[in-house]
Protein backbone atom coordinates (compact mmCIF):
# COMPACT_ATOMS: atom_id res chain seq x y z
CA UNK A 1 0.00 0.00 0.00
CA UNK A 2 1.31 3.64 -1.18
CA UNK A 3 0.84 6.29 1.18
CA UNK A 4 0.33 10.06 -0.48
CA UNK A 5 0.71 12.79 1.28
CA UNK A 6 -1.90 16.02 1.55
CA UNK A 7 -0.01 16.81 -1.51
CA UNK A 8 0.01 14.24 -3.95
CA UNK A 9 4.05 13.02 -3.13
CA UNK A 10 3.90 9.24 -1.91
CA UNK A 11 5.40 8.91 1.71
CA UNK A 12 8.64 7.15 0.21
CA UNK A 13 9.24 10.39 -2.24
CA UNK A 14 8.75 12.37 0.77
CA UNK A 15 11.62 10.20 2.63
CA UNK A 16 13.75 10.30 -0.63
CA UNK A 17 13.46 14.12 -1.33
CA UNK A 18 13.65 14.43 3.26
CA UNK A 19 17.34 12.10 2.36
CA UNK A 20 18.45 14.04 0.19
CA UNK A 21 18.44 17.15 1.92
CA UNK A 22 19.97 15.88 5.16
CA UNK A 23 22.67 14.51 3.39
CA UNK A 24 23.06 17.98 1.32
CA UNK A 25 23.10 20.54 4.38
CA UNK A 26 25.10 18.26 6.26
CA UNK A 27 27.65 17.65 3.63
CA UNK A 28 27.85 21.58 3.13
CA UNK A 29 27.87 21.82 6.67
CA UNK A 30 30.43 19.60 7.12
CA UNK A 31 32.54 20.51 4.46
CA UNK A 32 32.28 17.69 2.38
CA UNK A 33 32.52 19.17 -1.11
CA UNK A 34 32.04 16.42 -3.17
CA UNK A 35 28.79 15.69 -1.68
CA UNK A 36 26.93 19.18 -1.54
CA UNK A 37 28.43 20.24 -4.80
CA UNK A 38 27.07 17.26 -6.90
CA UNK A 39 23.83 18.52 -4.99
CA UNK A 40 23.30 21.50 -7.68
CA UNK A 41 22.50 20.80 -11.09
CA UNK A 42 24.66 21.81 -13.82
CA UNK A 43 21.80 24.01 -15.27
CA UNK A 44 21.33 25.06 -11.53
CA UNK A 45 20.01 29.18 -10.68
CA UNK A 46 20.56 30.45 -6.83
CA UNK A 47 18.29 33.31 -5.91
CA UNK A 48 19.00 34.99 -2.48
CA UNK A 49 18.30 38.56 -1.54
CA UNK A 50 22.13 39.18 -0.28
CA UNK A 51 23.62 38.49 -3.54
CA UNK A 52 22.92 41.39 -6.14
CA UNK A 53 21.84 38.76 -9.00
CA UNK A 54 21.05 34.87 -9.46
CA UNK A 55 23.94 32.92 -9.78
CA UNK A 56 23.79 30.20 -12.89
CA UNK A 57 25.00 27.37 -13.26
CA UNK A 58 26.31 24.54 -10.72
CA UNK A 59 29.98 26.25 -11.37
CA UNK A 60 28.92 30.16 -10.10
CA UNK A 61 27.10 28.22 -7.25
CA UNK A 62 29.80 26.08 -6.41
CA UNK A 63 32.15 29.16 -6.12
CA UNK A 64 30.38 31.49 -4.55
CA UNK A 65 29.14 29.17 -1.78
CA UNK A 66 32.67 27.71 -1.37
CA UNK A 67 34.39 31.19 -0.84
CA UNK A 68 31.27 32.00 1.77
CA UNK A 69 31.98 29.02 3.48
CA UNK A 70 35.97 29.52 3.80
CA UNK A 71 35.36 33.08 4.63
CA UNK A 72 33.46 31.81 7.28
CA UNK A 73 35.75 29.11 8.48
CA UNK A 74 38.74 31.84 8.17
CA UNK A 75 36.85 33.65 11.11
CA UNK A 76 36.58 30.71 12.86
CA UNK A 77 32.68 30.45 12.40
CA UNK A 78 31.08 27.14 12.12
CA UNK A 79 27.76 27.17 10.12
CA UNK A 80 24.70 24.88 10.53
CA UNK A 81 21.53 24.90 8.07
CA UNK A 82 18.38 23.67 9.55
CA UNK A 83 15.57 23.05 7.38
CA UNK A 84 12.09 22.12 8.59
CA UNK A 85 8.29 21.97 7.70
CA UNK A 86 9.44 20.92 4.67
CA UNK A 87 6.70 20.76 1.35
CA UNK A 88 6.99 18.55 -1.80
CA UNK A 89 4.59 19.38 -4.62
CA UNK A 90 5.26 17.59 -7.40
CA UNK A 91 5.55 19.16 -10.21
CA UNK A 92 2.57 19.39 -12.95
CA UNK A 93 5.02 19.77 -15.75
CA UNK A 94 7.05 16.57 -14.76
CA UNK A 95 5.60 14.95 -11.53
CA UNK A 96 7.72 11.64 -11.89
CA UNK A 97 10.97 13.37 -12.41
CA UNK A 98 10.66 16.75 -10.84
CA UNK A 99 9.23 18.27 -7.30
CA UNK A 100 8.83 21.66 -5.60
CA UNK A 101 9.82 21.86 -2.28
CA UNK A 102 9.14 24.45 0.48
CA UNK A 103 10.93 24.82 3.86
CA UNK A 104 11.52 26.94 6.45
CA UNK A 105 15.22 27.54 7.39
CA UNK A 106 16.96 28.48 10.08
CA UNK A 107 21.33 29.35 9.48
CA UNK A 108 23.25 29.17 12.66
CA UNK A 109 26.71 30.25 13.79
CA UNK A 110 28.97 29.43 15.89
CA UNK A 111 32.45 30.89 17.20
CA UNK A 112 34.33 28.80 19.38
CA UNK A 113 33.42 29.22 23.03
CA UNK A 114 30.52 31.41 22.17
CA UNK A 115 26.87 30.38 22.21
CA UNK A 116 25.47 29.68 18.82
CA UNK A 117 23.55 32.78 17.22
CA UNK A 118 20.99 32.75 14.75
CA UNK A 119 21.65 34.69 11.70
CA UNK A 120 19.21 34.19 9.23
CA UNK A 121 15.36 32.83 9.24
CA UNK A 122 13.38 32.19 6.06
CA UNK A 123 12.14 30.29 3.60
CA UNK A 124 13.66 27.94 0.90
CA UNK A 125 11.72 27.60 -1.98
CA UNK A 126 13.52 24.27 -4.53
CA UNK A 127 12.44 23.34 -7.66
CA UNK A 128 14.57 19.42 -7.42
CA UNK A 129 15.55 17.08 -10.72
CA UNK A 130 15.76 13.64 -10.27
CA UNK A 131 18.91 12.95 -12.43
CA UNK A 132 19.69 9.57 -13.83
CA UNK A 133 22.81 8.06 -11.19
CA UNK A 134 22.95 11.07 -9.66
CA UNK A 135 19.71 11.37 -7.60
CA UNK A 136 18.08 14.27 -6.49
CA UNK A 137 19.71 17.48 -7.87
CA UNK A 138 18.69 21.65 -6.85
CA UNK A 139 17.86 23.27 -9.99
CA UNK A 140 16.55 25.96 -8.73
CA UNK A 141 16.51 27.69 -5.47
CA UNK A 142 15.29 30.94 -4.26
CA UNK A 143 15.59 32.37 -0.84
CA UNK A 144 13.31 34.00 1.20
CA UNK A 145 15.03 35.34 3.83
CA UNK A 146 12.94 37.25 7.18
CA UNK A 147 13.47 40.75 7.08
CA UNK A 148 15.15 41.11 4.00
CA UNK A 149 14.08 42.85 0.55
CA UNK A 150 13.35 40.57 -2.32
CA UNK A 151 13.80 41.76 -5.42
CA UNK A 152 10.70 39.88 -7.33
Amino acid sequence: MTTTTHHGVSAELYLEVTQFYAEHMQAADDGVAEVWQRGFAEDAVFETPVLPAPLRGRAEVIARLQQAQDDLRAKGIRRRHLMSMLIVTPDPESPEEQVRTRSTMTVVHTLSGEPPRIVRVGIWEDVLLRTPGTGWTIRHRRVLSDGEPSRS
